[in-house]
Parts: C-alpha cells; sequence; structure tokens
C-alpha cells in the first residue's frame, strides 16, 4: 500500500489512496489477513470505464481513449 500514487483518482470502491497510505502501518495486516482468507472480492474486480475526448471531431469514436478507475487495492502493486 506504501507503493500507492496518491495523484491517483479514486475506483468505484471511494478510498483515496491518500488515506490508505496514511493508515498503512495500521490496517495492512488486517487487509492482508482478509485477502488471505478469501478468494478476490468481486467488487474489488470492478472498474469504471470514461471515455477521455482527446482531440478533433468529438463525435468520431477514434477521438477518445478510454481511462479506467479501479479499487485502490484491486491490483497491489500495479497501479497505472
Amino acid at each position: 500500500m506504501k507503493d500507492l500514487d496518491s495523484n491517483k483518482a479514486t475506483g468505484c470502491d471511494s478510498i483515496p489512496a491518500k488515506l490508505l497510505k496514511l493508515v498503512t502501518s495500521t490496517i495492512s495486516h488486517h487487509i492482508s489477513a482478509a485477502f488471505n482468507q478469501c478468494t478476490f472480492p468481486m467488487d474489488a474486480k470492478l472498474a469504471e470505464v470514461v471515455p477521455l475526448y482527446k482531440k478533433a471531431d468529438n463525435l468520431i469514436m477514434k477521438n477518445y481513449h478510454r481511462v479506467s478507475f479501479v479499487p485502490s487495492m484491486s491490483i497491489p502493486g500495479e497501479h497505472t
């Protein structure tokens, strides 16, 4: 959790990475135990996909790119 990028947008879990970084020492053991005792929660696999306008004609789909907002702890160590 210490490697989370605080500048990234909050995903569908509405938990800011900045908050997770602040409480890491307190909750990391509990989070690890929860993830180790169960299968990966379905809600943690959800992403909100938003089209982001790039350039030119806004009626042409090629002029948009997709941005995915995922929960803060969905892919540990792979937030891009």
